[in-house]
This record gives structure tokens, C-alpha cells and sequence, in this order.
């Protein structure tokens, strides 16, 4: 994912690729979340909520079976139990992307690391 629009009031962040786009919009002012999907060429219905249902945001690490690939994707962890997943990447952007979305929600990165445990 790469930042498109960094002020303190918004963040933006988006990702495109053969298959499929995520944009990921945090806007202070609005006090809102909106991610935005499209896979191929048709839209998916948005996600939205509110900044402040934003409890967390965690770097996943999951195997895709058919490449053996380990694929890094930024979590959103929501209030409401709802887990908001951007983008796979490699493990260094997934983690500039969740330090750079931590740092501008204020949201504290002291709990160590920043990897969902694997269940």
C-alpha cells in the first residue's frame, strides 16, 4: 500500500493491482473509516466506521497454500469485534502501514509487536 494524502486531519492509503484495489480513507474532521474495494471490476459495498471504534491495528502473517507465499496484511481491529483487513504486502510495507495508521489515530504500539498471535 502506498500513503496518497498524509495531513493530520486525513490519512489515505491505496493499493491497486491486476485483480483488485483497496483505498483506505481516515478522516479526522468526520471522525470516519471508509474502506474501499473493488475486485476486477466491480465495486464492493464500503466499510465505514466511526475513528473511534478503531481499537487497534495489527500486521497479519498468513501462508497462501497454493505458492507457499507468506503474505503480510495491515489489520484493522474495530471496536464492534470486526476485523477490517487492507491490502496484502510484504512484511515491511504491511508494517509501515500500521505504524503510519497507529501514529496517526494516536493509538499506542507499546503492546510489542505488532503481529495478530497465530491461533
Amino acid at each position: 500500500m502506498r500513503v496518497v494524502e498524509d495531513r493530520a486531519s486525513r490519512l489515505a492509503l491505496q493499493s491497486s493491482g491486476f485483480a483488485n484495489a483497496v483505498t483506505c480513507i481516515l478522516d479526522k474532521p468526520e471522525g470516519t473509516l471508509r474502506v474501499q474495494r473493488k475486485v476486477l471490476l466491480w465495486p464492493r459495498s464500503p466499510i465505514e466506521a466511526p475513528l473511534d471504534a478503531v481499537e487497534d491495528v495489527t500486521v497479519s502473517e498468513v501462508k497462501d497454500p497454493a505458492s507457499g507465499t507468506h503474505l503480510h496484511i495491515p489489520v484493522l481491529h474495530l471496536a464492534t469485534g470486526q476485523l477490517v483487513s487492507l491490502s496484502s504486502t510484504d512484511e515491511g510495507n504491511a508494517t509501515e502501514v500500521v505504524e503510519k495508521i497507529r501514529a496517526f489515530l494516536d493509538i499506542d504500539g507499546d503492546g510489542g509487536d505488532l503481529a495478530v498471535p497465530r491461533r
